[in-house]
This record gives structure tokens, sequence and C-alpha cells, in this order.
């Protein structure tokens, strides 16, 4: 035997709603934290083989103001702690041939999650490989009211040579978003 339940709003016990369910069957949860944030423009001159805190600080969307654009992190509080689904997508180039490349997803300072670049030659074959480019997903445990994750880059130049992040205008290819999972 089939049953329904007609409902519109789910409250807590203090009355708060927790759970809407519009008309057309859309579930709305108040509290659902998410974030994107690109860069303002690029970061350049970015050392040889130091990993480098990437300065994400153009607020696109946040609103719960978890990311801090002074320090280029998120942090979570005691209503957004839990586990997130968080990706990078990042383009670099360089001022000579990049031998290796990696991002890497911190928590609270350590290394949680390393993504190797994908190199390319900007000039077609023979030519040296000037670019990389990232594009990765990670859940993130950050079930501790205070943690916080950000993100960093470590490229080995040939010649000791120096790597940019590039923002490249009004499109976002260079950014860091996220939502928490629960």
């Amino acid at each position: 035997m089939a049953s329904e339940l007609g409902v519109q709003t789910i409250q807590h016990t203090n009355g708060t709603d927790a759970i809407t369910v519009g008309s057309t069957g859309i579930i709305t949860q108040p509290k659902m934290p998410f974030f994107m944030i690109d860069l303002i423009a690029d970061q350049g001159s970015i050392a040889d083989n130091v990993p480098t805190v990437i300065q994400f600080n153009d607020v696109v969307a946040d609103p719960d103001s978890l990311w801090d654009t002074s320090n280029y992190r998120l942090t979570v509080n005691a209503n957004t702690k839990g586990y997130w689904w968080v990706s990078v997508n990042l383009y670099t180039n360089a001022t000579d041939n990049i031998e290796n490349s990696q991002v890497d997803i911190r928590k609270n300072g350590t290394n949680v999650v390393q993504n190797l670049g994908q190199l390319r030659a900007s000039g077609g074959s023979g030519t040296p490989q000037t670019e990389a480019l990232f594009s990765f997903s990670a859940i993130m445990d950050l079930t501790t009211a205070t943690d916080y994750m950000d993100v960093t880059l470590k490229c080995d130049v040939s010649s000791g040579g120096t790597t940019t992040v590039n923002r490249s205008g009004n499109t976002y290819r260079t950014y860091v978003c996220g939502h928490r999972l629960r």
C-alpha cells in the first residue's frame, strides 16, 4: 500500500526551519555552506621549487564568510565543520622549462591531497614545457571548529626560473570552490 506525506517545511524542535520542499520538488537546506574564490590578478614571480600559498582573494560566492582573503584559506566554525568537497583549478606558466609541478591542498598547514600538473608546451613539439594545468577534487575532513584548508603550488623550473599563476581576464580558469557534504 502506497502512502503520501505532504510537507512544505521540516523544522527543528527549536522552531528553526531545517528543510524546505518547494512545489517543484527542490529541497533547500538553509545551512549548506559553499564557496568559490578566484584571483583578483595574476600571482607572479613564485620562487623556484618553493611551496607557495595561492593567493585566492576574489570572493565569487561565500554566503557564510568562511574564506579569509588575507590568509587565503577556508576556516570552518562550529556551524560549518564537517566533510567538504573541494575542487581546485589552476593554470600556471613559467619563465623556463618546468621540470615538475605540484599543487597541494593542505589541512591546518599539512599536505593532505597532492596533484601533479599536466605539463604543456605552448609552442609545439620540441618547445620547452612552460605551462602546467591542474584540475582535481577531493573530500576534506574539516570536522573540528577552526580547521582550515589552503592550496599551495610548487614548481621546479629549469635555471631557477619563476612561475606565475594566471587568472585570465573575466574567465574562471584559476579558482578553488567547494561545499560541505555533511
